[in-house]
């Protein structure tokens, strides 16, 4: 297969929700927020691990995960020494990264996912090898909601087993090919 797509998954992330009269209240703007966020929540590289054949990236944990720790960035220390955090001017919850699509089975939150093959490939191994796997036990509820290889399926049953449709024309592919059968 080339690429799935998948509809209705839920990647979270932390959802800053500015106050704009907060962010008035304190005379503090988008870009002030935006630059306390991006050097107080870094996630550096400490270089790398190289053998013969693989290199493995080494990473230091230094970005933040919870809405908390996220409340706890200084955005400003002002004149008088008082410290504004981001959580004076701003909800901070954990969300979906997006909410534009949703995906539910049977009232209950799920994913669709939308299998693509490859130009060279032949769908009908490619679906095969899809059912395989859904036939493997797993902790989720897995349905097939569209399988579009049931019409090439369908087809190849008419023209290879049907006897009532031997003697008709067949079109092929895209291009106007014709075979008489």
């Amino acid at each position: 297969m080339s690429k799935i797509d998948v509809l209705g998954e839920k990647k979270y992330s932390i959802r800053v929700w500015l106050n704009p009269d907060k962010m008035k209240y304190y005379s503090i703007n988008v870009n002030e927020i935006n630059d306390a966020i991006a050097t107080q929540n870094k996630i550096a590289s400490a270089g790398s691990l190289v053998d013969d054949k693989l290199e493995f990236p080494i990473t230091v944990e230094g970005g933040l995960a919870t809405p908390s720790e996220f409340g706890n960035i200084v955005v400003r220390t002002d004149a008088l020494g008082k410290t504004i955090f981001l959580r004076d001017i701003a909800s901070i919850e954990l969300g979906s990264e997006i909410y534009t699509a949703n995906a539910y089975g049977e009232n209950a939150d799920g994913a669709v996912l939308f299998i693509y093959k490859t130009p060279e490939a032949n769908a009908m191994d490619v679906a095969s090898g899809i059912k395989t796997l859904l036939a493997e036990p797993s902790d989720y509820q897995i349905k097939t909601v569209y399988d579009a290889t049931t019409f090439i399926d369908g087809a190849i049953y008419n023209v290879t087993r049907n006897p009532s449709a031997r003697g008709r024309y067949c079109i092929f592919g895209h291009a106007p090919l014709y075979a008489k059968l």
